[in-house]
């Protein structure tokens, strides 16, 4: 899972802190948890992470 790791890592900004994985299904079902000082800023990070090239063919279902 390190190339998923390393995704999360180039997508960071100094705003945001994940705190927490949960892999499933051989990997195919992740889990982040985290804080962003700014919750406006959610979607343009989840933007970015599935243009990442370690997110390819995986997509987002659900943001808590």
């Amino acid at each position: 899972f390190s190339k998923v790791f390393y995704g999360f890592s180039r997508q960071a900004t100094g705003d945001l802190w994940l705190s927490g994985f949960t892999v499933s299904l051989g990997g195919q079902e992740i889990e982040i948890r985290g804080k962003l000082l700014d919750a406006a800023k959610l979607p343009g990070y989840v933007q970015r992470l599935g243009l990442d090239p370690a997110f390819q063919g995986r997509r987002f279902a659900a943001l808590i």
